[in-house]
């Protein structure tokens, strides 16, 4: 029967869906390998995967294999507060950037939550102020406008796709920030050298270790490790980094220990692109940064595919 409500939702509301296949990927989970991603994890955690399990459940059937983003108000019981907090998210950005203006209706999910930003405690806002950002996977510039608000000394922006990267430089332009940003040509791996990138009107991937959707173009890209890059830079003090990076997160992720070992930063970590970043960040973050403490958070809680990130924050903001 849900299914069924399903589609004739999509067909009632079809403002509200959105075709973006990779929200929910159609890898298959054992219960082994979900205890152990549950494993340490705090309640609310637990229970944004397993909302997000249940509609991944949902689309193990062809029909749903374009599954909708869906606006709370038509599916379940919604929680009013989340979509009060999406639309005043919204009205707040635009107001205070309007540059966001010109960027896809992608936006929303930038804007919502801010990478985890929004909803940080302020001993995390606290720690993070005046310290260096790096937006990994920047696309055309809407996450580094939302990181703005949050009072870094200056911004890293990666984005290995020409024009994307150029669309990002006039929307940064034209925004004004009193912050510098720097937008940086390179992808973040585990490797420096070149690699494949692959291009559709969804965004682009490594095609080595990231999620490679179905694609409209190639081209070669640098690649660098995040660590070779803050060792040539005399001042780094790197205090959030935030990867959206389509599939290659681990990749990055073994790019930049000892980045995150040095200077210790909040760490907001994209996880839902494929079965491997879903349960292989979490495992990688434990090894890596055993002392980190590690929650789970849908960064768009008014959206029902409610794209996933890992927050991880280090232990001495804790005590």
């Amino acid at each position: 029967m849900l299914k069924i409500k399903l589609l004739r939702m999509v067909y009632l509301y079809p403002y509200h869906f959105s075709s973006y296949a990779a929200t929910v990927f159609s890898d298959p989970f054992s219960d082994a390998e979900i205890a152990a991603l549950k494993a340490g994890l705090d309640e609310e955690s637990c229970t944004v995967l397993d909302r997000y399990l249940a509609i991944k459940r949902l689309t193990e059937y062809d029909v749903f294999q374009y599954f909708p983003m869906v606006d709370l108000r038509f599916v379940g019981s919604p929680r009013s507060d989340d979509l009060v907090l999406q639309q005043k998210r919204m009205r707040d950005c635009v107001k205070n950037i309007p540059a966001l203006r010109r960027c896809q209706a992608g936006v929303l999910k930038e804007v919502c939550l801010a990478h985890g930003l929004a909803t940080a405690s302020p001993e995390e806002l606290s720690y993070i102020r005046h310290r260096d950002f790096i937006d990994a996977g920047a696309y055309c510039g809407e996450s580094s406008l939302v990181l703005s608000e949050f009072m870094p000394r200056r911004i890293d922006a990666f984005e290995p796709v020409p024009e994307y990267r150029k669309k990002m430089e006039e929307i940064l332009a034209e925004a004004g920030l009193n912050i510098p940003v720097a937008v940086h040509p390179e992808a973040l791996g585990a490797v420096s050298g070149e690699q494949e990138f692959l291009i559709n009107d969804q965004g682009s991937s490594l095609a080595e270790t990231g999620h490679a959707r179905s694609s409209e173009g190639k081209i070669h890209v640098p690649v660098r490790r995040l660590d070779d890059l803050v060792s040539a830079w005399p001042d780094a003090d790197i205090g959030f980094i935030k990867a959206d990076v389509e599939g290659a997160g681990r990749s990055m992720l073994s790019g930049m220990v000892e980045t995150v070992r040095k200077f210790r930063p909040i760490l907001s970590l994209a996880i839902y692109h494929s079965k491997d970043e879903f349960l292989g960040i979490k495992q990688d973050v434990e090894r890596e940064f055993p002392d980190y403490k590690i929650r789970i958070l849908a960064m768009n809680p008014a959206c029902i595919s409610c794209e996933l990130y890992l927050w991880a924050v280090p232990s001495e903001i804790l005590r």
